[in-house]
């Protein structure tokens, strides 16, 4: 909870005014001061509120996300996703053979089809000039993959890959492929025998 010092002064995170620290949206611009909702329990995630605060030692912006844990503060719901999707290259000379004939019996044909396992999370970029700490909120991925691409060297897809981006960043890929590159999410898998 926000400290009630007299010595500490609270402003918007978003138009500067001051005002109360226990408002829920600023009196000035009207922007909201709280966590978003949970999609499972409807509750705020966090209990925190963004603030802008100026002190002797630091100034800082602070949102509702600062010390967030990934998890909703009401029903610990964890905001991570853990995905399991058939995506990629035919697997079946891959593995152990035992393996793959446990898998043909738990999944038939699609034991061959590639698997990608898929894991989505928050995290965060921090950049440090002289005494100016900026931390951007990011998103995580894992990808693995049960085949790696083997044509050409580092072309194609990897077996593991982890990168992040920012909101920013994932919004124009995003914005691209609902738009003028929606074609590019509506291609098929195709294949050819030289044999």
């Amino acid at each position: 909870m926000i400290s009630m010092d007299k010595y500490e002064k609270v402003f918007c995170f978003s138009c500067e005014e001051e005002i109360r620290p226990t408002d829920l949206e600023c009196s000035h611009c009207g922007r909201a001061r709280t966590a978003p909702a949970c999609p499972r329990c409807s509750h705020r995630v966090a209990d925190s509120m963004d603030r802008r605060i100026y002190m002797a030692q630091e100034n800082g912006r602070y949102p509702w996300h600062k010390d967030w844990d990934g998890r909703c503060a009401n029903c610990g719901f964890e905001f991570v996703a853990h995905l399991r999707i058939l995506s990629g290259h035919h697997t079946f000379f891959n593995g152990d053979m035992g393996d793959l004939a446990e898998r043909v019996r738990a999944e038939g044909e699609a034991a061959f089809a590639g698997h990608s396992r898929i894991e989505i999370r928050g995290g965060e970029s921090v950049h440090m000039a002289c005494d100016d700490w900026n931390y951007q909120p990011t998103i995580e991925v894992r990808i693995v993959r049960d085949t790696a691409a083997n044509y050409g060297v580092d072309e194609g897809l990897a077996k593991e890959i982890r990168f992040e981006m920012t909101a920013e960043e994932w919004r124009a890929i995003a914005e691209q492929l609902q738009g003028p590159l929606s074609v590019l999410l509506q291609r098929q898998s195709w294949s050819r025998d030289t044999t």
